[in-house]
């Protein structure tokens, strides 16, 4: 059975919270907890009013992190997939955030037209509020912002056509011809004065403005008509934005819980686990080859003897699991599993390979020199740097003749103060598993 939703965001004032049930946008409780004592205690104060109510645990929880913490840049790239995006920001985000990229977390969001929002969080922020969430008892499978999702709601308002602008106590979000345009947190009344200045200047036509809470007055202040999203109203835009965006599968959402970040209790279980794995081999060799030798040549008494060998040896590794099975069966199981998440944990690619073939398709061109390399799953991005443009393209060439990648992709070719010229270059890695 599809489980239920909790929406927990950090706004200016107050931290919220909406349950949801599964599929659905309206909330069955909505929450709040005032700001001020730090993310741990206004967490705990808002679990406690949760399970107060009498809601149960187990649910899918997704937290959108205070606007005020993360830096949006609109950056200009020649492509709009997510997946790509994804793998050159890093790139990017070196000459447009304050902060060197080692400290930031990074995530994207493509806005078409070959624009694409930036987001980056302080990792030590993002480490603080995973430690709140831990002690509050709470494991969000998603990190993000809410405002990133607020398209929806002006989606629904136009029918997924025009253009227009929604507004809250938090954030204006703007869609142009059906897509979303610009996402911009606002303070106070001269903050959306210059936005909706700039949004002019661009040739942005607002057909239709959208308000909910004491956004309407900002809106009257500047003489611009709205109309009142009652459904949004009461500091609900948020949590309600996050569980359309939920509902639509979150394809394309900034989600800053990847990396490093990532849901880690079940990667730490399989370490725990692969200790075990030597042990477990050991015993599944000896008394599989003993049991199945047994079977076959001595009486029912020596299958039973053996039978209580097999199930003290996994009832002491397992001391926790109950039942009374096929315990032969349920070793081999478990060890299946394990090697089935040393797979995927580990990626399956053999990175050294994969540089190996790099240096050698560099190698023939004489003058290329790979300066930073990332791989992740199946796919491997670098930057490197040569003597001119067809430098890099015959570098890119030298890679698809290796017949070791697919789906090369040439980015980001600059001429570098040095005289040379730099450029980023991706693939796939065929066969990874």
């Amino acid at each position: 059975m599809a489980r239920s939703l909790l929406v927990i965001e950090f706004c200016r004032d107050a931290v919220r919270a909406g349950v949801f049930k599964a599929g659905k946008t309206e909330p069955v409780e909505f929450l709040e907890a005032p700001r001020g004592e730090g993310a741990a205690v206004e967490l705990k104060a808002l679990m406690d009013e949760i399970r107060r109510r009498g809601l149960k645990g187990g649910m899918r929880t997704f937290v959108a992190l205070d606007p005020a913490l993360v830096s949006l840049r609109v950056v200009t790239l020649p492509f709009s997939d997510k997946d790509k995006l994804d793998e050159v920001i890093g790139f990017e985000a070196q000459d447009i955030f304050l902060k060197n990229v080692e400290e930031l977390a990074l995530a994207s969001l493509p806005l078409g037209s070959g624009r694409a929002v930036a987001a980056a969080v302080e990792k030590t922020v993002l480490r603080e509020h995973l430690a709140a969430f831990k002690e509050a008892g709470i494991d969000p499978e998603w990190i993000g912002l809410s405002m990133l999702s607020k398209d929806r709601v002006l989606r629904e308002a136009l029918g997924g056509e025009g253009s227009g602008a929604f507004l809250d106590a938090e954030s204006l979000t703007v869609v142009k011809d059906g897509g979303p345009f610009l996402y911009k947190r606002i303070t106070d009344v001269d903050d959306l004065r210059l936005s909706l200045a700039a949004l002019e200047e661009e040739g942005v036509d607002i057909g239709r403005f959208y308000a909910a809470d004491k956004a309407a007055a900002l809106l009257d202040t500047l003489g611009v008509p709205c109309e009142t999203a009652g459904k949004y109203s009461g500091g609900r835009a948020g949590v309600i934005a996050v569980a359309m965006h939920v509902g639509e599968g979150f394809k394309d959402g900034v989600n800053f819980r990847a990396g490093e970040f990532a849901d880690t209790g079940g990667i730490e279980a399989a370490k725990r686990g692969f200790k075990t794995e030597i042990v477990l081999l050991a015993v599944l060799l000896i008394v599989w080859g003993g049991y199945a030798y047994l079977k076959n040549r001595y009486l029912d008494s020596s299958l039973k003897r053996l039978n209580s060998v097999i199930e003290g040896s996994y009832r002491e590794l397992f001391p926790g699991e109950t039942g009374a099975t096929d315990f032969s069966y349920r070793l081999e199981a478990k060890l299946k599993a394990l090697r089935d998440e040393k797979k995927i944990t580990g990626n399956g690619v053999d990175v050294a390979s994969a540089l190996r073939r790099i240096s050698l398709a560099a190698g023939k061109e004489g003058s290329v020199r790979i300066y930073q390399a990332r791989i992740f799953q199946d796919k491997i991005t670098a930057g490197g740097e040569t003597s001119s443009f067809d430098g890099a393209n015959r570098f890119r060439d030298s890679m698809s003749r290796l017949k070791y990648f697919k789906e090369i992709t040439l980015t980001d070719v600059k001429s570098s103060a040095a005289g040379g010229v730099n450029f980023n270059i991706t693939a796939v890695i065929k066969d990874a598993p």
